[in-house]
């Protein structure tokens, strides 16, 4: 992305044409895309407790268990309809909004935006392991890619069109994840450290425009709508200097599972079996597995937030720890490799939550004071984002932002980069990488027969 700014020369009316449409239109974008993500995530949450309550209700009634499978087998082919129709809404969302924004791939706004409405809540009724943050950031960017639809000046060349056009769906994706979790300065800096992976002052112009506008839409909507301000209301309490062998291992252990959880998400896509499979096959046993396992532990269903708190409210035993952990993470990789309509961030937060309350059991045992057990829970959830995306910077932030604790951003930073050490020496790549890539290759295999090719002249 170049810099636009006045050369010698330049006329400053030229410069203020310039920049002035990123301010007005992201801001604009930011109003609208808080407000959508704002309705999007309610409708999201009601639907995704409603079907914990339902999978509850037929645990205690077995007799509606036929009727359970055969409406999840209904709800696959509804999910498979929009997947066939609008492909361009499978899997996070993330992934696809980082290629539209790098100029990697084309968008059509209104499909995506209604798609991913569409494919994400048929995924959260379901009770997939999936949550709204992915869909989330792909609604928003959609809205900013039409927003930029309206910008019309004939003092622009198309080059400076396009890059004003892709600055404010950027806008439209740092609102989106702004208003999901009221985290401006995540919104912000994951801007930067995911979605270009650079810095520069246009987009932080956009960003900043547009993240403005959606904090003041999305809190006045949440206040409206009776919505929570804050997704995690957790204290963290500092780690003494003498258990620092504790921050440590724990760091250690994030970053290994962060490793292994990307392994697995990789050996999903690439198992030429899997690959083979009818996507609705795919989809049905997906649906099905999911319901199935749901039935036993209710728990697992859905992004998995309910889960993070009850963790810090109810004294699970260190075998039902283990268990939530690996169900989870499995439904997890299950959905991802299924391409449903959802979002990855959530779940891996259940994870990392998972990861450190088992840590926390163990550390407990060991010696340590149970003060401290939530602050096991809040960095281990920092530490496995941070390790599994590669954005530690973002994952830091984002804690510190959604439990609306300043106390502990130490703590959180040394164990971000511990898991972050440990990752990237086991050489794994981000998975929002490893997706893109994937989706690029199968997008060349799919086109590449079609390409047309001349004839040679026979000598």
């Amino acid at each position: 992305m170049k810099r636009l700014h006045p050369i010698t020369g330049t006329n400053y009316k030229d410069y203020i044409s310039t920049c002035a449409p990123i301010i007005f239109f992201s801001a604009l974008t930011g109003v609208a895309s808080g407000a959508v993500v704002i309705l999007y995530s309610y409708c999201a949450e009601f639907l995704t407790h409603n079907s914990i309550h339902l999978y509850e209700l037929v645990m205690e009634y077995p007799a509606f268990i036929p009727l359970l499978l055969v409406a999840l087998v209904i709800l696959a082919f509804i999910s498979y309809v929009i997947l066939k129709f609008i492909p361009e809404v499978k899997g996070s969302g993330v992934p696809r909004t980082e290629g539209v924004i790098r100029g990697l791939k084309p968008i059509v706004w209104w499909r995506t935006l209604v798609g991913t409405i569409l494919g994400s809540f048929v995924s959260f009724f379901a009770g997939l392991s999936l949550g709204c943050e992915g869909p989330s950031i792909a609604v928003g960017s959609a809205v900013g890619a039409g927003v930029s639809k309206l910008h019309k000046s004939k003092r622009l060349n198309d080059e400076k069109k396009k890059q004003i056009e892709l600055l404010v769906t950027t806008s439209g994706a740092s609102a989106a994840l702004t208003a999901v979790f009221k985290a401006p300065i995540t919104g912000l800096i994951f801007t930067l450290e995911e979605l270009h992976q650079k810095f520069s002052p246009l987009i932080l112009l956009a960003a900043g425009s547009a993240i403005t506008t959606s904090i003041l839409t999305s809190t006045g909507l949440r206040y409206l709508l009776g919505m929570e301000q804050t997704a995690l209301n957790l204290a963290l309490n500092p780690l003494p200097f003498e258990y620092s062998w504790a921050l440590i291992l724990l760091g250690v252990v994030c970053g290994v599972l962060s490793a292994l959880f990307n392994k697995a998400l990789c050996l999903v896509g690439e198992i030429n079996f899997l690959k083979r499979i009818p996507m609705l096959v795919k989809l049905i046993a997906v649906f099905l597995i999911t319901g199935v396992v749901g039935l036993f532990v209710t728990e697992t269903l859905g992004g998995g937030m309910l889960l993070v708190k009850s963790l810090t409210e109810i004294d699970f035993t260190w075998w039902a720890l283990l268990i939530l952990l690996v169900v989870k993470a499995f439904l997890t990789v299950l959905a991802l490799g299924s391409d449903s309509s959802g979002g990855i961030l959530i779940p891996l937060l259940t994870i990392g939550a998972l990861i450190g309350a088992l840590m926390g059991k163990a550390f407990i045992a060991m010696g340590i004071s149970e003060e401290y057990y939530v602050t096991f829970i809040i960095i281990a959830m920092s530490a496995f984002l941070g390790a599994t995306f590669r954005t530690p910077i973002t994952a830091i932030v984002l804690m510190v932002e959604i439990t609306g604790s300043l106390s502990g951003v130490l703590t959180i930073g040394i164990e971000v980069l511990i898991a972050f050490i440990v990752a990237e020496l086991m050489m794994r790549k981000p998975i929002y990488d490893v997706i893109l890539e994937r989706d690029m290759e199968e997008e060349q295999a799919i086109t590449a027969p079609f390409k047309f090719k001349p004839r040679s002249k026979k000598s």
